[in-house]
């Protein structure tokens, strides 16, 4: 019983997630509060689907030690059902300030002698805190390469790559980053 539960889940969201995408294509013009509203219920749908055909059900624990107010609350993930029972259990607001929700702007800025990039906004903050001369991250020509240490060789790139730049990559995998 478990595995035809199991074949008919898989084949729903093989299904259905193509046609709910191409819904959510179509409501590009849609606010983003509608927008997520039809995610969420993609999600929603698909956890249904789970309790019901393979009996899968979850209940978060420990919501009283989180902090009140706004804080960060990281995830590993290591499964798909994760990945979507995040769309409910997390607020909408949690995906509006990480950026799921919006399109991604990180202004970034590339070296060109070591060719390495870096999120010009944290450049920036990271160069006032350590000398206490404010700069804005348009005008980075006094900042050295957190890599090479050249100034005047961070150019700007494309500013909807996302996290692309070398620092948030390595933070995403643990390694550590600049100033680390």
């Amino acid at each position: 019983m478990q595995f035809l539960g199991s074949l008919i889940f898989t084949t729903l969201l093989l299904v259905l997630t193509p046609l709910w995408g191409l819904v959510m294509f179509a409501l590009f013009f849609v606010p983003q509060r509608g927008q997520f509203r039809f995610a969420n219920a993609w999600a929603r749908t698909l956890l249904w689907f789970l309790k019901v055909l393979c009996r899968l059900d979850y209940r978060v624990q420990g919501l009283e030690n989180l902090p009140p107010g706004a804080h960060v609350a990281m995830w590993k993930h290591s499964s798909s059902w994760e990945t979507i029972a995040q769309m409910v259990i997390l607020p909408r607001q949690v995906w509006v300030a990480s950026g799921h929700v919006g399109v991604f702007n990180d202004p970034l800025v590339e070296c060109t002698s070591c060719h390495k990039r870096f999120r010009a906004d944290q450049l920036a903050e990271e160069y006032a805190t350590r000398t206490g001369k404010a700069i804005s991250e348009g005008d980075l020509s006094d900042v050295p390469c957190p890599n090479c240490g050249r100034k005047n060789q961070l150019t700007p790139k494309d500013r909807s790559l996302g996290h692309q730049c070398d620092h948030c990559a390595d933070a995403a995998e643990g390694i550590g980053g600049y100033g680390s």
